[in-house]
């Protein structure tokens, strides 16, 4: 997934205006340049997307028979590999949200 670009400060990470705030960092992208809200919404969507289809695969896994049955596990299991990479992806995002607001209070920036 591409990097969203901050909307409120056009991917800059601040905002001249406000530079007499927090030296103008952004708040939305914490200085970034990309929006990371944007971004995890866009995940979570992928993600609940994946689920969905992970539980229409299930249920029709339980009454294909031979080849259809075959066919569906390895959709089944390449879903299940897209889904923890996304879920990871958005933990990693998360991680990186948190870490950003937490150097910015602590530099007093």
């Amino acid at each position: 997934m591409d990097k969203i670009p901050c909307v409120r400060c056009d991917g800059t990470g601040e905002i001249p205006a406000f530079r007499h705030v927090k030296s103008g960092v952004c708040f939305r992208c914490w200085g970034t340049g990309h929006d990371l809200r944007a971004e995890r919404q866009a995940l979570e969507a992928c993600l609940k997307a994946a689920r969905a289809e992970y539980r229409k695969l299930s249920l029709s896994l339980k009454s294909a028979k031979g080849e259809q049955r075959t066919m569906a596990a390895a959709a089944l299991a390449a879903l299940t590999r897209h889904g923890k990479r996304l879920a990871q992806r958005l933990v990693l995002q998360n991680n990186e949200m948190r870490a950003l607001m937490e150097r910015q209070q602590n530099a007093g920036v």
